[in-house]
């Protein structure tokens, strides 16, 4: 059985001339040109592997990949014509397989393709439990509602979800500001807006009780989130 393969891009001229090249090496391929497509050819194909745009349409690939990270295990390669190691990293801290800078040869794409699939050997998508529970707040990540110890809906901003999110999926760990930065369509490294989303979430959340420790500061490195987290 052909190995299925969804190819995510918004320059039409390279998803026609990849989809010839990946039919060519044997793989079924199902073209998305922005996040809608990309989504609905998930739902419906359960594919074995994702190659990902940087850039898909108006939205970033780093938030995709969160969002993909959220309901699947699917393999995603990273494709971009970025050449910073700054973004590479980024992309493998927020859930990608690997990543391939274009322009790349036919045979290295193919060759990255069968590394990537021997590598996680399956195409098995397995959902995440995505309601978080820590010291009687209820996070449900899918739903993009957190609701405090008393029973009340703490109203976030799209930015602000998706910064919870990747904290609390990684309680404990210091993470990066740039990879904050990356996740909310950031390259600035300078650029204090990720500062800002703490601040407003931390003032959020604290409104509830006192909560000002669960999100603390890493000198010279990121934020972590501190509490113990239960996923259902």
């Amino acid at each position: 059985m052909k190995k299925k393969i969804i190819l995510a891009d918004d320059e039409i001229a390279f998803l026609d001339a990849t989809k010839i090249v990946l039919e060519m090496a044997g793989y079924e391929v199902a073209v998305a040109v922005d996040r809608k497509s990309l989504f609905d050819l998930i739902s419906e194909q359960e594919p074995d592997i994702i190659l990902l745009d940087v850039v898909l349409g108006q939205d970033s690939g780093f938030e995709i990949i969160i969002s993909i990270r959220s309901i699947s295990r699917v393999p995603v390669i990273m494709l971009t014509g970025m050449t910073s190691e700054n973004d590479r990293v980024v992309g493998l801290e927020l859930g990608s397989d690997d990543y391939v800078t274009k322009p790349f040869s036919s045979a290295e794409l193919i060759a990255r393709i069968k590394a990537v699939l021997r590598r996680t050997g399956s195409n098995e998508v397995r959902p995440k439990k995505n309601v978080a529970s820590f010291v009687g707040w209820k996070f449900d990540i899918l739903k993009k509602e957190l609701i405090s110890p008393n029973g009340s809906v703490v109203i976030l901003t799209p930015g602000e979800y998706l910064v919870l999110e990747i904290l609390v999926r990684n309680s404990g760990n210091a993470i990066e500001r740039h990879v904050l930065l990356s996740s909310i369509g950031r390259t600035n490294s300078n650029d204090r807006s990720i500062d800002v989303q703490i601040m407003r979430l931390r003032k959020k959340i604290s409104a509830q009780g006192n909560f000002d420790y669960l999100i603390q500061s890493v000198r010279s490195k990121g934020y972590v989130f501190c509490e113990e987290i239960v996923f259902s």
